[in-house]
Parts: structure tokens; sequence; C-alpha cells
């Protein structure tokens, strides 16, 4: 036997399934590991293409969404007040060309091929999860504070924002939850990646993370799924909301949602006022409003609608609009953390129209794939738009992109789960 034989074969099955699963995997590392998985797909796929007989591009129209949205966010250099912000922007977001442009030359993956991408995500953040944890408790020995097992704190040791994780973690919980038969370690996984949501306390992810769990109870009764399935459908409902009136919880939806306060942060104020102390009492929720306010001066004064700053090039403006309002200035850097506003600050209505068709048009494909773990990450992408510009960081568009690609690039032969 030829001594290349053993690489042809390897090359000739499913070498792609552990080059996209290693993508998945640096997701929460440093941005470096995520740049040279990024690149070692595209060579993987270049490399695939040309050492084929059959030189066969895999034309997939529903991978040409993002590439025009890449495609208009890069336009927008011609007209940015700001080239050079807006160059490193094209830079940032150059993985909704890539991810694609790579997918285009590997062939459709096999439901088998998608769960095993799907399993090593999982045990991957299931690992992580662990480290979290551990760093936390060093931390608490330190401080004695329970706070350090949560919100931002509990991923603080690796400079991770809690709800990006709590994003990545959802989707591990429903691949498991999904899992028609489940083995002794993946229960514990299951109920791991629950109390990490918890705990990472994102009221956004843990909104959609009930939305998910009674809409696939609905369905499994519908389709009428042994009883036992029932059962233990509602008893894990019941364990999350029960989990939900923790204190901290609680705590964090009183902050965030006061109307009118002189003691707290409101959301009047956030509205009308003037001017803003250095110590204001910010929330995540006051915050994201003003930087709508911001926003609509923006599209008054500076007529950003059309066209938009270019892309990356809001921040100027941003910060010269806290500045006169006298905020934090930790504030001054801060984007708008709501993707649809991003997009429209920076790349006009068209970018908007374009994002928009992008998550709807995935919505449509998630329910003609009949795939329940596909229609829970096309319904968390347009509901984690509102709180988070995600296309903007590496690790979010990264966790978009790919996942984008490989759902819509998986063949699932069968109708359920």
């Amino acid at each position: 036997m030829s001594a290349i034989t053993p690489i042809n074969k390897i090359f000739n099955n499913n070498l792609s399934v552990y080059v996209v699963g290693l993508l998945l995997a640096t997701l929460m590392l440093d941005y470096g590991f995520g740049s040279f998985s990024l690149v070692l797909l595209v060579f993987y796929s270049l490399f695939k293409f040309f050492t084929k007989n059959n030189k066969e591009v895999f034309f997939d129209y529903k991978l040409i969404f993002p590439v025009l949205l890449f495609l208009w966010f890069s336009l927008t250099y011609f007209w940015s007040i700001d080239k050079s912000l807006t160059l490193k922007g094209i830079g940032r977001i150059s993985a909704l060309f890539l991810v694609p442009f790579a997918f285009s030359f590997l062939p459709k993956f096999t439901r088998l091929e998608f769960f095993k991408i799907l399993k090593a995500y999982t045990v991957v953040n299931f690992f992580l999860g662990i480290v979290f944890v551990i760093t936390s408790l060093i931390r608490f020995l330190e401080s004695r504070k329970l706070t350090e097992f949560t919100y931002h704190d509990l991923v603080s040791g690796f400079n991770l924002n809690a709800i990006y994780v709590s994003v990545f973690f959802s989707l591990s919980f429903f691949y498991l939850f999904l899992k028609p038969k489940k083995r002794i370690y993946e229960i514990v996984f299951l109920i791991f990646f629950l109390m990490m949501i918890v705990l990472l306390s994102s009221k956004t992810i843990i909104f959609c993370l009930l939305i998910g769990i009674i809409f696939i109870g609905w369905k499994k009764v519908k389709n009428r799924t042994p009883k036992l399935v029932e059962i233990v459908l509602t008893f894990l409902v019941i364990c999350l909301i029960v989990l939900l009136a923790t204190k901290e919880i609680t705590k964090r939806v009183n902050e965030e949602f006061v109307i009118n306060s002189d003691e707290k942060t409101n959301l009047l104020q956030v509205l009308e006022k003037d001017k803003f102390s250095q110590v204001y009492p910010w929330t995540g929720t006051s915050i994201r409003l003003f930087q709508l306010r911001l926003l609509k001066e923006q599209i008054e004064t500076e007529h950003v609608f059309f066209n938009g700053f270019g892309l990356f090039a809001s921040r100027i403006d941003l910060k010269k609009r806290h500045e006169q309002y006298g905020t934090y200035k930790g504030y001054h850097i801060y984007n708008y953390h709501n993707c649809y506003a991003q997009v429209l600050s920076e790349t006009g209505i068209i970018g908007l129209l374009l994002f928009l068709f992008l998550l709807s048009s995935n919505i449509v494909f998630a329910l003609k794939s009949n795939n329940l773990l596909f229609v829970f990450f096309s319904f968390v992408a347009p509901v984690w738009s509102f709180t988070e510009s995600f296309l903007w960081v590496q690790r979010g568009i990264f966790f978009f992109i790919i996942f984008y690609c490989l759902f819509n690039r998986t063949e699932f032969y069968e109708n359920k789960e």
C-alpha cells in the first residue's frame, strides 16, 4: 500500500468535520485561535477543491445572503467619515465572506457529521464551563462574595461577556435536550448548562430558553411523544422557572426596569435628562435605551438614515455625544449594544434591510428543515440582536456565520430529531 493512501483516505472522508469543529471550539479562547482556525478552514476547503478530480463548486443560494451583507458593509468605505476605522471593520467582519466561501468548496454535511460537530462543540463548552466555575471559586475564597459565580463575574477570568457565553451554552443545552436517548454524562452536561445559563443571568437568553423548552414540549405533545418524555420536559420547565426565581435574577430584573425613581436609574430620565453625572447608576437596559436616543439624534442631525457613518465609524459621533451629556467616560467607547441600531447607524437603511432579510430567511430555512435545533438558532439570532451588536465582535460573528452555514449546508434526511 502506498504511504500516501492513508492521507488521501483522510482528506476524502470528513476532515472538514474536524476543521469546523476546531473553529467552533475556539470561540471562547483568545482571538488568535479563532483567526488561525478560520484561515485553516479556508485553506483546507481550497486544498480539498484543487486536489479533487472533479473540481466542483457547491453553489448554494443560501450562502449568498451573508456575502451580500458583507459587500454592502464594505461599500460604506467610500463614504465613511473615518476610512481607517471602516477598513479595520471590513477585516473584522470578513468572516461573513470567508466562511460561506469556504463552505462553497465543501460538500454538504450529513446528519451524522453535523451531530459529531455539535457533540465536540458541547464537550468543549462543558469543560470550559468547569474552568469558569473553578476560577470563580478561587476568587470567591479570597473575596467571599457570591457574585463571583454570577453574570459577567463568572467569566471575567477570560475577559468574556456573560450574554455571549449564554448564547454559546444555550445551543449545547438544546442539542442535549433534543437527544431522544441520553447517556448519564449527557444528563449531567444538560443540568450543568442549565445551571450555568441561569448563573450567567442573561434575561434575554433565559427568555429564549423558556420559549424554546415550551415550544419543544408543545411539539412533542402534538406528535404524541411517549408520556415519560412529556413528564421530563414539564419537570425541566418547572426547575428552570424555580431557578429563575432566585434572589440574583429578581434583583437584576427589579434594577433594570424602573420607570421613575429618584434613587435609581429610570427610563424617563434616560430619555429626557440633559446632563448625567459621572456616577449616574446605569443599568444594561438604560444604557441601551440611551444609545437608541443618541441614534435618533444622529439620524435627525447627521442624516445617516440612508448611507450611515460608514462601517465601524459611528463610534466617533457616539463619543462626542456622550461627552456632551457628561456620561462616565467608560461608556464613550461603547457600541449601541443593539445590532439593528448599529447596522442602521453605520450602513444605512439598505444595510438594515439586508440584515433583516438574512435573519428572516434563516427562520424560513429553519422551519423548512424541520430541525428543532436549527429553529432555536434562527429564533435566538434576531432576539440576541436587540441586546448586542454581535456582528461587531469576533466571537459573535464567528458563532453566527459558522452555525448559519453549518445548518444550511447540512442534509437533514429525517424530518424529526
